[in-house]
């Protein structure tokens, strides 16, 4: 695990001004530092956050950080072009993970990627390195932004119950993989509803400017509290996909572009590798798309 480590046990005092899209609440006293942001490591305990996959919910805030944008008239061009899949026929509305390699057949990097536009892409939680080289290439008409956004993951048999309270809206016609607009009343922000899930259950994201984060995650909790909804931290993140079968980068397997230097003298954070693998043996930590 890189750059991921459990701050001080007494920050709730000062947490409003730490956690970046969460609340704060008394009785979360475990704060965590993962990739240069401040999230929950530990909330809710780790047997009733492994039950609630399948009596209640539960809601993770672990992903949230830079949404980023990739527009113009060459954006399917060049996804489809650095990635092993092809995203030319993707409809408005319509995500999925796009995988991307390194010469040597390596996962670069694996990321939620949705279409927003007739040429518009959007990303979150990834490392958009090669299609970056792309655009520096000059070869591409493609416009890349950012901004910072709350992610934050409900799964469980009543996870869009939960979901459909807060925004006030049926949402059962969302199929899996497709990105919706809604909100939630009293809350001044434009969400988007996302029916995705690696945890193996029944699963859906809400997305939102970061400066809304807290007061929809709290609202989320509240109406979904009383139904067993459970604060997942990083700390029991870390099993979520292993658990459910799905690989996640920097998880269960490392990104190949650190094998190549010039990225880890730039890299915002620098794995430290421990355990019984020789921390030289980098490879080892790399994974095919097979």
């Amino acid at each position: 695990m890189e750059d991921a480590k459990p701050l001080n046990k007494d920050l709730h005092t000062a947490a409003n001004n730490i956690l970046d899209v969460e609340p704060s609440y008394p009785d979360v006293h475990c704060i965590g530092s993962i990739f240069g942001k401040h999230i929950t490591w530990e909330a809710d305990g780790w047997k009733a956050i492994g039950e609630s996959y399948f009596k209640a919910a539960y809601i993770h805030a672990g992903l949230s950080g830079a949404e980023e944008t990739f527009k113009g008239p060459d954006a399917e061009k060049l996804l489809s072009d650095f990635s092993i899949n092809d995203v030319t026929k993707w409809t408005i509305g319509k995500c999925k993970h796009l995988v991307s390699l390194t010469p040597d057949g390596y996962i670069a990097n694996h990321a939620l990627f949705w279409k927003a536009g007739p040429d518009e892409f959007h990303t979150t939680a990834g490392c958009s390195v090669p299609y970056l080289a792309g655009i520096q290439s000059g070869k591409y008409d493609v416009q890349y932004t950012t901004k910072p956004i709350f992610i934050f993951q409900l799964s469980g048999p009543l996870s869009l119950t939960i979901v459909e309270k807060a925004t006030q809206e049926d949402l059962h016609s969302v199929k899996f993989l497709q990105i919706v607009p809604t909100h939630i009343p009293g809350i001044d922000a434009d969400l988007e509803f996302v029916r995705i899930g690696m945890s193996g259950t029944l699963s859906y994201e809400v997305h939102g400017p970061a400066s809304a984060g807290p007061a929809v995650y709290d609202k989320l909790y509240q109406i979904g509290k009383p139904m067993g909804l459970k604060r997942m931290g990083w700390k029991d993140y870390t099993i979520n996909h292993t658990f459910g079968g799905n690989p996640q980068i920097t998880v269960n397997f490392e990104s190949s572009l650190y094998a190549d230097p010039d990225f880890t003298a730039k890299a915002p954070f620098v794995p430290n590798y421990t355990g019984s693998i020789d921390p030289k043996d980098l490879k080892a930590r790399f994974r095919t798309p097979v």
